[in-house]
């Protein structure tokens, strides 16, 4: 088996890449001698230039070729030689028959279907780019925004496939394939696809399709599938995506299988705590054993996925009792010296009592939902992030770990946290007030002695807080009429803006307020060198683009991808220079020079020696510095990206930044193939 140059792992007979670091190994010699590709350019040169392998599957090998009178580029499948069998052939029919009655932007098109001299083929649309299983193998995960934005739009084509009574039955990673211009997933590969109107060829009893994606009822052999079972396939796919691990996992396939039957997965917000609940919800919602129990069609995932009323999916009841536990018992103690106040202050009337029941209770309660959603398969994590969270009308500061999904205070101006900062200082001081005459009017009420420093202490925090409270308000309300009249809003859209909720979805999505808020794209981290890392934030930052940028976004990804394949072709050349470049093998042949004037003939054999020693040197050099200008290219690509996705955000685009991203993409393509004389040059100077 053929081993990659890059990470050593093993590589099929005719792959152009490395399935698991992307590195370009060549086509294989073996293509020169493939007997099917010989074929297909006797039977389709005139039509089809056939370029190379792209793969190869039980169901037929696919070629990528040049349609001649379009130039267009093409996918060209063909039955293998060895599949001759008539049940070959009527599942290859059947595979081109399903894909010719689907057309949806994110199902890869069918062109034609021949047979020529008994070699049947069909050509489809060529998706430039990669399947999302490559991306995944690289990356290992995706960013909860890329899968929703990506599973939502294979949703959207399975729901189509399914209204013309087409269930896929092998929905994964691997059959979605990412266009590079734009972005969009596109779900390929029917071939155990199955109609509604035909009948199946698969036998009653047997499973058919990939075991870590097989919906239980798919693994349990049953012939009536319907299209909940590509839901759970789209559900693993989506949980893999943003878990980075699949739900269940096993030495061999039957293992798999019994897990997928009997076994309920680990919750998707336990596996990735950055998943907005909502969207953890939806997939963990596709996984569910009863098919009765998940999304009764496609759209209703997709649009789960995609809208969120209240910021996120109402919460399981069990959960909602969890929910913003430690604000709850922060209030019930900070009532405490209020108890005490009122207990002093009324004669005859004791309310530590009651405050005990309602403190025992509320712990009872707690104790019991948690042991409650423990047995239901939530981890302590997973509580614990819940019960951390502010409630959902909290405008203030909390820690961002336990902030609610789209919590917009990271994102507000700081001159408008500020103002929320001063408004909060405002209430605790009217909350300390409040307790320092609570206090002062109980104990004067029960004729308590006081100590007359603790008396002076306390006339004066009063004083103090009765001052200082409407000061701060004062200043806090001040502030936020003069920003907001700066940024045109009115006294109420001031108040909304720098005091209300930072948790409220349909507010801060309006056009005049979302155009105020801070874009949330994280600083570039300018010290990332590495070229597959900047490729994953470029194609992170690109991917994210929509509409017209979005066409843009596939441009830099594509520039981008060549300018990392160049940087490792350079990383080879650099390896084999730096082999013969020692530094301190041209002292030594100085040396020698030096003392061997009385020796000619030696003397201009190791000056020779030397001379070559310096060009490989200087090539070095020449090399290194390449590389380093590549790798430059690739990091301020992702700082020109990162800053149209802001100012994207923000309604703000400038064309003249659209327009420098074109120009780096031009150079990044000048450079790649500039290379090409560089090595020519290389190899005459050696």
């Amino acid at each position: 088996m053929p081993i990659c140059p890059s990470c050593d792992s093993g590589l099929p007979a005719d792959a152009a890449f490395c399935l698991r670091c992307g590195t370009r190994v060549g086509v294989s010699v073996a293509l020169a001698t493939d007997p099917v590709h010989e074929a297909l350019e006797r039977a389709l040169g005139r039509i089809y230039d056939i370029k190379r392998l792209i793969g190869r599957g039980g169901m037929g090998a696919v070629y990528l070729a040049v349609e001649r009178a379009l130039e267009r580029e093409v996918a060209i499948k063909v039955l293998p030689p060895e599949a001759t069998s008539a049940d070959h052939a009527e599942r290859f029919r059947r595979e081109a028959r399903t894909a010719a009655r689907l057309t949806h932007p994110n199902i890869v098109p069918l062109h034609t279907f021949g047979d020529v001299d008994g070699m049947m083929y069909f050509v489809m649309g060529y998706v430039r780019g990669e399947s999302l299983g490559d991306r995944l193998r690289r990356d290992t995960r995706l960013s909860p925004d890329t899968t929703v934005r990506l599973v939502a739009d294979v949703a959207s084509a399975l729901d189509y496939a399914h209204r013309q009574g087409v269930v896929h039955r092998d929905v994964k990673p691997d059959n979605i394939l990412l266009d590079d211009e734009s972005g969009r997933p596109m779900l390929t590969d029917f071939g155990i696809a199955k109609l509604a109107s035909d009948g199946t060829l698969t036998e009653v009893g047997a499973a058919v399709g990939t075991p870590h994606y097989m919906s239980p009822e798919q693994a349990g052999g049953s012939g009536a599938l319907d299209g909940r079972s590509d839901i759970y396939s789209l559900g693993v796919t989506a949980y893999a995506a943003m878990a980075g691990a699949l739900p269940f996992d096993g030495e061999s396939a039957q293992e798999i299988v019994i897990q997928h039957l009997t076994r309920e997965p680990v919750s998707l917000g336990t596996r990735a705590p950055d998943v907005p609940p909502h969207v953890a919800n939806a997939v963990m919602k596709c996984l569910a054993k009863d098919p009765a129990l998940r999304w009764a069609d496609a759209r209703q995932l997709a649009d789960a996925l995609t809208t969120n009323d209240g910021g996120e999916a109402p919460l399981p009841l069990h959960l909602l009792a969890i929910d913003g536990q430690a604000f709850e018992a922060a209030t019930i103690v900070a009532l405490a010296p209020a108890v005490a106040g009122v207990s002093l202050f009324v004669p005859n009337l004791n309310l530590f009592p009651l405050y005990g029941v309602i403190v025992a209770g509320t712990a009872l309660l707690d104790a019991g939902t948690s042991w409650y959603a423990r047995r239901k398969g939530h981890s302590w994590d997973e509580l614990k992030t819940l019960a951390l969270r502010p409630p959902t009308w909290w405008p203030f500061w909390w820690p961002k770990r336990w902030r609610r999904p789209d919590d917009v205070w990271s994102r507000l101006p700081k001159a408008a946290q500020g103002i929320r900062t001063l408004y909060a200082a405002g209430w605790a001081q009217a909350v300390a007030l409040a307790h320092v005459i609570g206090f002062g009017l109980g104990a004067v009420q029960a004729r308590v002695d006081i100590a007359d420093s603790i008396l002076e202490g306390g006339i004066v925090t009063t004083f103090v807080l009765l001052l200082g409270t409407p000061t701060v308000w004062g200043i806090a309300y001040n502030r936020s009429m003069v920003w907001g009249r700066n940024h045109g809003l009115n006294f109420e859209e001031s108040n909304r803006f720098t005091m209300g909720r930072t948790v409220d979805p349909a507010f801060w999505s309006r056009p005049k307020y979302a155009s105020l808020l801070e874009a949330g794209v994280p600083e570039p981290p300018r010290e990332v060198s590495q070229p597959d890392e900047l490729m994953r934030l470029i194609a992170d930052a690109a991917q994210a683009l929509r509409g017209p940028d979005g066409v843009l976004g596939g441009q830099s990804i594509s520039a981008a991808r060549q300018v990392v394949e160049a940087v490792r072709e350079l990383d080879k050349e650099i390896a084999h220079l730096a082999q013969d470049a020692d530094r301190g093998e041209a002292r030594r042949l100085r040396a020698r020079i030096d003392a061997s004037e009385r020796d000619p003939e030696l003397r201009e054999l190791l000056q020779q020696q030397l001379d070559i020693v310096d060009r490989i040197a200087r090539l070095l050099d020449v090399t290194s510095a390449r590389r380093e200008k590549l790798v430059e290219l690739l990091r301020t690509l992702w700082l020109q990206l990162a800053d149209v996705r802001a100012r994207a955000a923000q309604d703000r685009l400038d064309p003249e930044m659209t327009g420098r991203i074109r120009s780096l993409c031009g150079e990044m393509q000048r450079h790649v193939e500039a290379r090409e004389e560089v090595e020519q040059l290389t190899v005459r100077q050696l």
